[in-house]
């Protein structure tokens, strides 16, 4: 009886709903860490925004303001989460744990769709079934994904790889820029950067210079297609602490190690339970457990002289060397050469994706080259290997329940701080402004959840005008995108309008007196002071202003002066903010190093800003015209 064409496809999926089936089917159970703590707030604010038919341009509620439209890691150009989020917004599930669900379900079927194209590369290399099903499942269950699960760009971006070494293999130009640009917009520049990278280094071992060039022209033709994304974060890359980021990397960071041990003893370094893990690295930067069946594939492989072997072998060992990094001499060298704008964009350690799709290609040639009656064993021996070994581990799954976080209607699980928050900050319009002093880091991004609007973040585009403003009252280096107060008694505190300090801590007496707080509530696990020098959003000195309205993308002021002044905001500066009284266009003035000012005539008048970023009408007409030409291109067959 002849398999069905779609019964690997099926397979598939089976196992990727099995290895994510905590998340996916128990209540309690999500992926934790990032895309919970990043990537949540800056959906739901996304969803909100569509809801009113708006761009997510511009996010006032975090460091005081900042273009989310030019944070690539927002996604809001990426068609799979548009998508999603569009389809969270017409099944009218208002909740955040609904959001997270629809953004979990995103996230698993890039897996998916990543096995998919894995297995579909393996048909191209010439496997059977069987072979390419223990690619794909090698690839999509592997130590990649497995590991690499809060972070969902690094995800959606990563799913593509396969696809691009498939569109490579075939000289698919035009799609394979489709796929280039997908890699591109799913907002994870490290994982782009290894992808790209992954391509060029395919193109090179196949010895063929047209297929170099043809790799070099889709890369190029694919940032093109990508520019209504590109020119934005290019823009914001250099105003951001993200130029620095270099800096901070030093000799280029990697895996260590050490990590290579978890190949063959995954748990070695106690992975599994974080209570009593004690190594150094992250986590996630210590697991590359690819499958000890795989593994034993791979070696059968080259055992077996399988065609394209030892050319994967070779590239196995090229994304090793590639994702240690400075681990190694050689790759701390390597590096070293690398021009600062490249470094800041890249982290080596995921370069893991690569190394994993080689590897994953090996398994699946080892298994093409064993017995009949042996591949069907392959098969489900390599899925419940890496099932039963890497499914709900700390790094993919965990229990809500024991880390509530912060959600749209709660902080820690307690509905009350929300709502008290949002009492205490909406005393004014719009509200006053909280920041923290050891305190959890949830609020400097939860923002948009708790609609609690804060001066400090946690964002890698971090505007770097606004942290130079911020490092007057926090202590850090200039590259640094989260700091916690240092100094309560700073003018530029109470510049900031932050009315409300949290810490779970009580605080001196004296402290308090010297900086003008006071301690106004109690709230579980914290305690809430009251800044009594805080300043006014906005600021007309001798006169008075009045808010009409005010939302994210622009406000409406109302101001009152018996002699001109200045109309001073704690609303930070970025370029494509622009300013109109009574109706005629003014200059836009920086003040304090990072906010915006506009100088209002005496007597009344009305004074209006609106964030129409010109760069993004520039990067939306690249992208058409290179859209054209790209369907001009394939449907010339090429």
């Amino acid at each position: 009886m002849p398999i069905p064409p779609w019964a690997p496809y099926a397979l598939l999926l089976i196992e990727v709903l099995l290895f994510f089936r905590h998340v996916l089917f128990l209540p309690d159970f999500v992926i934790p860490w990032d895309i919970r703590g990043y990537h949540l707030p800056i959906a739901w604010f996304t969803a909100e925004s569509f809801a009113r038919w708006e761009l997510p341009l511009w996010d006032p509620s975090v460091y005081c303001g900042r273009p989310l439209y030019a944070n690539l890691t927002a996604q809001l150009f990426y068609p799979p989460t548009v998508v999603a989020i569009s389809i969270y917004n017409a099944l009218g599930l208002g909740s955040s744990e609904a959001l997270l669900y629809v953004l979990e379900w995103q996230l698993v079927l890039h897996v998916f769709a990543g096995g998919c194209f894995a297995y579909l590369l393996g048909r191209q290399l010439g496997m059977d079934m069987a072979g390419a099903l223990v690619c794909g499942s090698a690839f999509q269950l592997g130590a990649f994904f497995s590991s690499q699960a809060q972070h969902l760009g690094a995800v959606n971006a990563a799913c593509w790889l396969p696809l691009v070494w498939l569109l490579t293999l075939r000289r698919r130009w035009a799609l394979l820029v489709l796929a280039l640009a997908m890699v591109f917009l799913a907002g994870f520049p490290a994982v782009t950067s290894a992808v790209f990278g992954a391509a060029l280094v395919l193109a090179v071992f196949r010895r063929n210079l047209k297929l170099v060039v043809g790799v070099l022209a889709a890369i190029a033709a694919s940032l093109a297609l990508s520019a209504v994304q590109l020119l934005p974060t290019l823009e914001l890359s250099r105003l951001s602490v993200a130029r620095y980021r270099a800096d901070w990397m030093g000799t280029g960071g990697g895996m260590p190690l050490a990590s290579l041990i978890s190949l063959l003893a995954p748990d070695y370094y106690g992975l599994f339970d974080l209570q009593s893990y004690r190594y150094p690295h992250e986590v996630s930067q210590m697991y590359t457990y690819s499958g000890l069946t795989a593994l034993v594939l791979a070696g059968w492989a080259l055992w077996r002289r399988a065609a394209g072997a030892e050319m994967f072998a070779s590239l196995v060992a090229v994304f090793a060397l590639w994702m240690l990094g400075a681990s190694t001499p050689l790759g701390a060298a390597l590096f070293g050469l690398l021009p600062a704008f490249v470094k800041s964009s890249i982290y080596l350690e995921f370069a893991l994706v690569a190394f994993s799709l080689s590897l994953a290609v090996m398994a699946g040639l080892g298994a093409w080259h064993l017995p009949g009656k042996w591949k069907v064993v392959a098969v489900v021996a390599v899925a419940a290997d890496l099932i039963a070994v890497s499914s709900g581990r700390p790094f993919n799954t965990a229990r809500q329940s024991a880390d509530p976080g912060i959600g749209d209607s709660h902080v820690d699980g307690r509905e009350e701080i929300t709502r008290i928050m949002r009492q205490l900050t909406g005393q004014a319009t719009p509200p006053f402004r909280i920041d923290t002093m050891e305190e959890s880091m949830g609020w400097a991004m939860g923002a948009p959840l708790t609609a609690v609007p804060t001066a400090s973040g946690n964002d890698p585009f971090a505007l770097n005008s606004f942290m130079e403003a911020r490092r007057e009252f926090v202590k850090g280096e200039r590259w640094g995108r989260y700091y916690e107060v240092a100094d309560l008694a700073a003018p530029m505190l109470d510049f900031m309008n932050v009315r409300y300090v949290l810490s779970r801590r009580e605080w001196d007496a004296d402290l308090l007196q010297r900086a003008h707080f006071r301690r106004v509530r109690d709230l579980p696990g914290r305690i809430v002071y009251e800044n009594m020098e805080v300043m006014p959003r906005f600021f007309l000195e001798g006169g008075t202003v009045r808010v009409i309205s005010y939302a994210a993308n622009g406000f409406t002021l109302e101001t009152e002066t018996p002699r001109p002044g200045t109309l001073i905001s704690s609303e930070a500066a970025y370029p494509g903010w622009r300013a109109w009284v009574d109706g005629r266009e003014a200059p836009l003035l920086t003040v304090r190093k990072a906010f915006r000012a506009v100088e209002a005539p005496a007597g009344k008048h009305r004074v209006e800003m609106r964030f129409e970023p010109s760069v993004l009408r520039w990067g939306a007409l690249l992208s058409s015209l290179t859209a054209v030409l790209l369907v001009i291109f394939w449907r010339r067959g090429l």
